[in-house]
């Protein structure tokens, strides 16, 4: 029964494929809407061109909003300080807690070992 349902959904499919791309009607229908998209009085490239050159035609009070951000921050929000010394703060932090419960652990471990060999020794 699937087998049968799945030659017929592919058959189904590959007869809908071949439609798309050899039907003259929707081949023309993509033909108008690609000339339709294409119609621009000028290329994209061009027009970034343009706006570049008017950039730097005129002064930069009147252009002073299509300057970037970052020209007026301080050097030290350029290179997000801030974010740097928050990420080694906590790597310093992480690390000083990891090595205080290893130190802990340790302490721990050697001082149970001589509390067990002093009661072997004072067993024998």
């Amino acid at each position: 029964m699937t087998d049968l349902l799945l030659s017929l959904s592919c058959k189904y499919i590959c007869i809908n494929i071949f439609n798309i791309f050899f039907s003259p009607r929707l081949n023309l229908r993509s033909l108008e809407v690609s000339k339709v998209l294409k119609d621009t009085p000028m290329k994209p490239v061009d027009k970034a061109v343009w706006w570049i050159e008017y950039a730097l035609r005129h002064d930069t009070t009147v252009t002073s909003h299509l300057q970037p951000l970052s020209m007026e921050r301080s050097w030290a929000v350029k290179w997000h300080l801030d974010v740097w010394g928050s990420i080694f703060g906590a790597t310093i932090a992480f690390i000083y807690t990891v090595v205080t419960l290893f130190t802990k652990l340790i302490q721990l471990c050697s001082s149970t070992s001589k509390k067990v060999r002093s009661k072997k020794l004072k067993a024998k």
